[in-house]
C-alpha cells in the first residue's frame, strides 16, 4: 500500500471531551487539488482494544478511524479528609484537591515527578506518559515515565504513643516492578508552617516514600460542635446545624423518627433512629459526618441496628438530604421525612426541610476551583431572565438571582420556570442553588424544585463549559432538566480553548491552538441560505460575508419572512465578527442598534457523515434584557480542513495564512 502518513510525520495529541483524545497525522503527500492527505485517529474510553476505520473521503482527502481503550477510562476521587474519631481529629485536605504538585525524585531512577491529592492526575495533560490512572508520575532522569501509584482510599490519621499525629496517604497499582509487583508510594504529612519543598525517596526497588511538611497537618483537636458545621470551600459559603444537635421527633405519615443532626452536648452519641410497631426504637445509623453531594449538603449515618430487608442482610446505613425552607415550620426545627422512591433495603434516605440548610445570601455566581475563579456575573442580570426557547415549551432562567415578578405565577423565589401551553410551572428555586468546578474543567449549577415527581423533587442542572458562546436544551429525564451553555467565561486563564477573533478579510482562520483551517469567504453563496423557524411559516434568510439577497437593507446579512412574506431583517454582515476555537467557528452578526443578534456555530464535518452539509439549521432563540439571540449551526466540509498548519503559517492571534486554500 501506499504511505500517507507515518512517524516521520507531524503529529498532534488534542482533547476534545474528558474521555478522549485525538491524533491527528498530516502528510506532504499532495491528494487533489492542492490538499494534502490527513489522518484522525479518534480514542476514546472503552472496555476493550479494539481499532476500526470510520471514514475515507477522497473530495477532502480525510481519513478518520477509532480506538477505544481501557487506558483512557478516568477514575473517581476519593474523600479528602483525614477523621480520626476515637482521638477528635480532623484533617480537611480539599485545599490541595485541585492542584497539581512538582518536586524532585532522589534515588538509583530519580529524576522529577509530578503529583495529585485524592485524584487522579489529568491522562491529557503533561502527565499523558504515564499509565492511567496515575497519581504521582516520575520522569526519570534517563526520560522514561513511571507511574508510582493512585490514592484509592482516602487519607488516614496517625497518632504515635506521645499523641502527635501525621496524615497518610497510601499511593498503589502503579506499573508492574519485580515479580508480579507493581510501584507503590507512602506520603506523610507532617505539622509545618509553611509548605515544605517535595522529595520523594527510593525506599527499595518498588516503594518510595514522601514526607511533606505542610500547615494542614496541624489542625487542632476538634471542638464538641465542630462537627455540625460544613464549609463549602469553592464558594466560601458556611452551614451550621448546631441549632439542631438535639433530640428532635418528627412525625411522617405513620411513623415516628428521632435525629440527633450532631455532636453536642444534648446529643453525645448522635443517631437516627426509628420507632418499631413495639414502641422499641430502632437505629438507623450512627452520625459519621456532614459532606456535600449534587442535592446539596448531606448528613451521613452508618453502622446501624441489624437489618434485612429487600433480600439484603447488613446494618441500617441512612443519609439526610437537608434542603433549604423558609417557611414558619422550617425556621424552628424543619420537617423530615423518608424519600421511600430513593429508599432501597437497608439504606435509608430522607429529605430535610430547614432554614439552617439556606444560605445567608439569595444566590452566588462565582466559584473556585484552587486558584482559578469562575465569575459569571456579566451573564445574569440581578433581576429578570434569560429566556430559551425549545419547542414546544419556554424556559426562563436566572441562575444567579429570582427570575422576577415579570414571569406568570412561576413565584418570586424561582430561578427556572417553564411555559407549557400558557401556563407556568416552577422547576427550581434560587436558594437552593449548588455550584461546583468538575474534573473536566467544567462548572455546574444545580436546583432542587418542588415535589412534582411521584413524592420527587424536580432537579435542573445546568453545565459551564469554557468555549464560544452556545446555550442548549439537553434533555428532560426522569424530572432532570439538562442545559448546556458554552462560554468564554467558563474558561480558565490560557485554557486550550482559547478564543480568537478575526473576520472575512483573514481568508483563512485557524487559532494558535487549532486543528482545523476554516474559510469564512468559501460560505458565501450568491443566494444564500434558509433556514425553517420554530414553526414551517418562518423562514430565516442567511449569508456569510455579504448580503442576503431576500433582505430589505443591501447590508443585511440576516432577515426573517412570516406565513404574509413580510421581511424583518435583524442583522448586518457591516457588524460581523468571526471566532474560532479548536473545532468550531462562529460567525456572529449585530443589528446597527446592537439589540440583535445572529450567531452561527460553524462545524468542520470530517469525511461528509452528516446529511444536512452546507446548510444552516435553526436551533433557538434566546431573550435577556431587551437584546434577542438567534442561535443556528452550519456543518460544513467547504468551509474549513482539518489539517495542522504549517509553523511559518503565522498561527496565533491574526490568524491569515498564504491564501484561501482547500
Amino acid at each position: 500500500g501506499e504511505l500517507l502518513a507515518g512517524p516521520e510525520h507531524r503529529i498532534t495529541l488534542t482533547s476534545r471531551m474528558p474521555t478522549a483524545l485525538e491524533v491527528l497525522f498530516s502528510s506532504d503527500k499532495e491528494c487533489k487539488e492542492g490538499r494534502t492527505w490527513s489522518a484522525s485517529v479518534l480514542l476514546q474510553c472503552g472496555p476493550e482494544q479494539s481499532l476500526r476505520l470510520l471514514s475515507v473521503t477522497e473530495e477532502t482527502c480525510d481519513l478518520e478511524f477509532l480506538w477505544q481503550t481501557k487506558l483512557l477510562c478516568g477514575e473517581a476521587s476519593v474523600e479528602c479528609k483525614a477523621i480520626d474519631s476515637s482521638h477528635g481529629f480532623e484533617f480537611d485536605l480539599n485545599t490541595l484537591f485541585p492542584q497539581t504538585w512538582a518536586g524532585t525524585a532522589v534515588g538509583k531512577n530519580g529524576g522529577v515527578f509530578n503529583m495529585s491529592v485524592c485524584r487522579s492526575l489529568n491522562p491529557f495533560g503533561p502527565h499523558s506518559h504515564c499509565s492511567v490512572p496515575s497519581g504521582i508520575c516520575l520522569q526519570q532522569s534517563t526520560g522514561g515515565f513511571v507511574n508510582l501509584g493512585h490514592m484509592s482510599s482516602p487519607p488516614s490519621v496517625l497518632v504515635d504513643g506521645r499523641g502527635d499525629t501525621t496524615v497518610a496517604l497510601q499511593y498503589t497499582g502503579g506499573d508492574t516492578c519485580g515479580d508480579n509487583g507493581h510501584y507503590s508510594t507512602n506520603v506523610t504529612l507532617v505539622c509545618s508552617d509553611s509548605e515544605s519543598p517535595l522529595v520523594l525517596n527510593q525506599m527499595d526497588a518498588c516503594v518510595w516514600r514522601l514526607e511533606w511538611g505542610t500547615p494542614l497537618a496541624c489542625t487542632a483537636p476538634l471542638s464538641s460542635t465542630a462537627h455540625c458545621t460544613y464549609n463549602q470551600t469553592h464558594t466560601g459559603t458556611a452551614f451550621d446545624f448546631t441549632a439542631l444537635a438535639h433530640k428532635i421527633d418528627f412525625i411522617d405519615g405513620d411513623n415516628m423518627f428521632q435525629v440527633c443532626v450532631c455532636p453536642s452536648q444534648q446529643c453525645h452519641s448522635p443517631k437516627l433512629l426509628k420507632m418499631a410497631s413495639d414502641k422499641s426504637w430502632v437505629n438507623l445509623g450512627e452520625f459519621q459526618k456532614i459532606t456535600a453531594s449534587s442535592f446539596g449538603i448531606e448528613v451521613v449515618f452508618s453502622k446501624g441496628d441489624q437489618c434485612s430487608e429487600g433480600g439484603i442482610d447488613g446494618h441500617y446505613q441512612s443519609t439526610i438530604f437537608m434542603q433549604c425552607s423558609r417557611t414558619a415550620e422550617s425556621m424552628k426545627d424543619g420537617r423530615l421525612a423518608l424519600e421511600q422512591s430513593l429508599s432501597v433495603g437497608c439504606a435509608k434516605y430522607f429529605f430535610w426541610e430547614t432554614a439552617h440548610a439556606c444560605r445567608s445570601e439569595v444566590a452566588s455566581c462565582s466559584v473556585s476551583a484552587g486558584d482559578v475563579l469562575y465569575d459569571f456575573s456579566p451573564l445574569f442580570p440581578p433581576t429578570g431572565q434569560w429566556k430559551v426557547f425549545h419547542s414546544p415549551h419556554t424556559y426562563y432562567l436566572n441562575l444567579c438571582g429570582t427570575l422576577g415578578m415579570d414571569v406568570g405565577s412561576c413565584g418570586t423565589d424561582a430561578a427556572v420556570c417553564v411555559e407549557k401551553d400558557g401556563k407556568f410551572e416552577a422547576l427550581a428555586y434560587t436558594n437552593t442553588q449548588n455550584m461546583v468546578p468538575l474534573y473536566d474543567g467544567q462548572v455546574k449549577f444545580s436546583f432542587l424544585g418542588p415535589y412534582q415527581c411521584g413524592g420527587r423533587k424536580s432537579v435542573v442542572e445546568v453545565f459551564m463549559k469554557c468555549g464560544l458562546h452556545q446555550f442548549s436544551f439537553e434533555s428532560n429525564k426522569t424530572c432532570t432538566y439538562t442545559f448546556h451553555w458554552s462560554s468564554p467565561y467558563a474558561c480558565r486563564e490560557g485554557s486550550s480553548s482559547a478564543v480568537t477573533r478575526h473576520s472575512c478579510d483573514d481568508g483563512s482562520i485557524h487559532s494558535s491552538n487549532s486543528a482545523i483551517t476554516f474559510f469564512p469567504k468559501q460560505l458565501f453563496r450568491s443566494g444564500g441560505y434558509t433556514a425553517h423557524g420554530r414553526d414551517t411559516q418562518t423562514l430565516f434568510h442567511i449569508n456569510f460575508c455579504g448580503p442576503s439577497s431576500s433582505c430589505r437593507d443591501s447590508k443585511a446579512s440576516v432577515c426573517v419572512s412570516d406565513s404574509s412574506s413580510t421581511v424583518t431583517d435583524l442583522a448586518s454582515f457591516t457588524h460581523q465578527e468571526i471566532t474560532v476555537d479548536s473545532y468550531w467557528m462562529q460567525v456572529s452578526m449585530n443589528s446597527s442598534d446592537g439589540r440583535t443578534h445572529v450567531v452561527v456555530t460553524v462545524v468542520c464535518e470530517r469525511g461528509g457523515k452528516q446529511s444536512n452539509l452546507e446548510t444552516v439549521e435553526f436551533d433557538n432563540v434566546v431573550e435577556v434584557k431587551g437584546h434577542s439571540y438567534y442561535y443556528f449551526t452550519m456543518h460544513t466540509v467547504k468551509g474549513c480542513q482539518e489539517v495542522l498548519p504549517t509553523q511559518d503559517s503565522g498561527g496565533g492571534d491574526n490568524g491569515a495564512s498564504d491564501g484561501d486554500k482547500g
